[in-house]
Parts: structure tokens; sequence; C-alpha cells
């Protein structure tokens, strides 16, 4: 793998599979561009790559407590935990000794962290449609 590249590993289902290439296609697009747009409004924060780095940091910080917070007041019955033990068990066939980790680093800016933070809670991923080919389509993402 090249430099400034990355890859997507995905476990589970072929619609989660679909789901997640179509996430990734359009967080791909939109964190570029919600970076740019925020750093014309906050020139002197965001301001070089440790400050980018925070500012993305923060923002999956914001969306997981979106996301988090919806969960918390929309919970409806146990589909949410046994969808996540399903899953669960899918990656543990495929990598068996897997584990996790966090590193708190990459905040040292924590005015551009706080900045992505709420771009975080705000963002919003667009739904796709398809078509009768079953391609899946970007909406809000043409220019």
């Amino acid at each position: 793998m090249s430099k400034g590249s990355f890859q997507l590993e995905v476990v589970g289902s072929k619609n989660n599979i679909e789901l997640a290439k179509y996430v990734a296609g359009f967080l791909d697009l939109k964190l570029d561009e919600l970076y740019e747009s925020e750093k014309l409004k906050n020139p002197k924060i965001l301001k070089g790559l440790a400050a980018k780095n925070a500012f993305l940091k923060g923002i999956g910080m914001g969306y997981v407590e979106k996301i988090e917070h919806a969960h918390q007041s929309h919970r409806k019955g146990n589909e949410l935990i046994l969808l996540k033990y399903e899953l669960q068990k899918q990656i543990s066939r495929v990598y068996p000794r897997l584990g996790s980790s966090y590193s708190s680093a990459g905040f040292g800016n924590s005015a551009a962290k706080d900045i992505g933070i709420t771009a975080g809670k705000n963002l919003s991923i667009n739904p796709a449609i398809k078509n009768s080919n079953t391609k899946t389509f970007l909406l809000g993402l043409i220019k």
C-alpha cells in the first residue's frame, strides 16, 4: 500500500459490506470538505497537520457521541444489542486474536479538537439510493 492510501476491511453480511463501503466513500469526500470549510472560518486554529489530525479525531468523537445519544433516546428492545453481538461473533471468526487499544495522541490542539467535535455532532451521512441494477449512488456530493 502506498503512502496516503487506506484499505477497508469489513466483516459481516453483504448488506453490512455495502453499507461500510458507502460510508467510507462518503466520509472520504466529506471529511476533507468539512476540514476545508472549518479552516476558512478558523485559519489560526486549524493550521498544520497536527491541528488537522486533532480536528478529524474530534469529528469522530462528536459523531460517536451523537450516535450514542440517539441510541439511548430511541432504544427499542434488544435489536441493536443482538446485532452488536452477531457482528462481534463474525469478527472473532475471522480474527480470533483481535484486540483493541485507544490512544489520546493527536489531541495537542484542544481548540481544533473542540471544533471537530462540534462538526461531528452536526455530521449527517446522506442516504444512498439504489436503482434497479443495485448500484449505490451518493446524494448531495455532486458539485
